[in-house]
């Protein structure tokens, strides 16, 4: 009896990666990860990295939207999904200059975790910039380049909470 409610723990996490995965559209994720509560900083890309590649269209388009809320989570979503075809949509943020230095910092570091010589190749145009994408570009191409670790996806699924 004692191993019951960590089987029926496990059985509702495999229900929910079942219905991420495969079940659910890539809309009905999305508006699950707008509409999540409590849920910590590093868990609020879940659903989007259980969802899979399905939601890499939709986070492309989505990114692109300067008003949606979650939006620096949706960009580095599609890092930690890591699908080289989003690299393109990532660096038109990177190079917008009327978009804000931290949605340009993060499209930097979701390159990085996407293809870290990709990123180590236009990092240099960026280090003379202001704030928080200067100090991406510089971690970029450091020799040990830490500044975001991609969310392992286990952890996503067991909403494990650093």
């Amino acid at each position: 009896m004692i191993l019951s409610p960590f089987l029926l723990l496990y059985a509702l996490w495999v229900i929910d990666f079942v219905q991420l995965r495969f079940i659910s559209t890539p809309e009905q994720v999305l508006t699950r990860y707008y509409t999540e509560k409590d849920l910590a900083e590093d868990q609020l890309i879940d659903s989007l990295i259980l969802g899979g590649s399905k939601m890499v269209p939709i986070l492309e388009k989505e990114i692109l939207k300067k008003d949606i809320v979650r939006r620096r989570y949706a960009i580095l979503a599609l890092g930690n999904i890591g699908d080289k075809n989003s690299i393109p949509v990532l660096e038109q943020i990177l190079q917008d200059r009327d978009e804000k230095e931290y949605y340009r910092g993060d499209a930097l570091v979701a390159i990085a975790l996407i293809d870290l010589s990709t990123a180590q190749k236009i990092a240099p145009q960026y280090l003379s910039e202001t704030g928080s994408l200067s100090k991406r570009a510089r971690d970029t191409l450091s020799p040990t380049p830490f500044f975001w670790a991609k969310r392992p996806y286990w952890d996503a699924f067991f909403r494990v909470h650093d």
